[in-house]
């Protein structure tokens, strides 16, 4: 964080500074100025490969959070800047991993796996690449597929990330393989980020602990209103097929989702 605020730092990695911090720390604000920030940085250098990336990424969170207005068309801004992106560096992994989760917001499975597998053949030695393929795997419902390649990054990753935690507690969960799913999201309960949360309310739920599970539901309305009024258009903004969605929905129902707070 203490990046952002350094002196002589170049405009440019300010930027790519402010946009991983909130990559880390979700909150509107944070997005809108990570975004402003890097739409200046490229509209200044139009082939700067690693801003045209974070940016796209920016985009398909402004299409995730619905925060854009109606006649506005994030994905296809994020879809033109990561082509820009991949024809300056055809070689380079992480646009087409961001890639892969735009072709999965737009409903086409088979074009996520497949700009996955390309990330990866650019950078076989990605464990970051490989467990995005094995989230992307467990949104489309390809769930021993998922736990195969999530488990293989976890244990050739330092500080595994709550979205690989979380992407692996939704394939266990989805398999019905409870308890190994309930392990992954033993921490959740203390997350700031609304995925993780909804996994806590589950494993609440299932232990026994309803007031938790209430908390944890409460506490991903706070961050993503539209959880709880629509909360398969939720899940489907953030690329999960129906199937799976549907599949999460039955145990967030039964751990309080739906029910009025008290």
């Amino acid at each position: 964080q203490d990046l952002v605020n350094v002196p002589e730092i170049s405009t440019e990695l300010a930027c790519l500074a402010r946009a991983w911090n909130h990559d880390l720390a979700i909150s509107p604000e944070k997005h809108r100025e990570a975004r402003d920030c890097l739409v200046a940085v490229v509209n200044a250098n139009a082939t700067l490969v690693p801003a045209l990336t974070m940016l796209g990424a920016l985009h398909l969170g402004d299409f995730r959070h619905n925060s854009d207005h109606p006649t506005d068309d994030p994905l296809g801004r994020a879809d033109r800047l990561l082509r820009r992106a991949i024809h300056v560096a055809p070689s380079s992994s992480a646009p087409y991993q961001v890639l892969q989760n735009l072709m999965l917001l737009r409903g086409d499975g088979e074009a996520a796996v497949a700009a996955g597998l390309r990330s990866l053949q650019n950078n076989p030695e990605d464990m970051i690449a490989l467990a995005g393929d094995g989230a992307v795997l467990a949104r489309i419902g390809r769930y021993e597929e998922a736990v195969s390649l999530l488990t293989r990054a976890a244990a050739e990753t330092a500080v595994e990330p709550q979205w690989m935690q979380f992407h692996t507690f939704l394939a266990l969960n989805n398999l019905g393989r409870t308890r190994e799913a309930d392990e992954r999201a033993a921490f959740f309960d203390r997350s700031t980020a609304a995925l993780p949360l909804a996994a806590a309310a589950i494993r609440a739920h299932r232990r026994g602990d309803e007031a938790g599970a209430a908390r944890a539901i409460a506490a991903v309305a706070k961050i993503e209103p539209e959880f709880r009024h629509d909360p398969k258009g939720f899940l489907r903004r953030r690329g999960f097929t129906e199937p799976v969605a549907d599949r999460l929905l039955v145990d967030l129902v039964a751990a309080g989702l739906g029910r009025t707070p008290p």
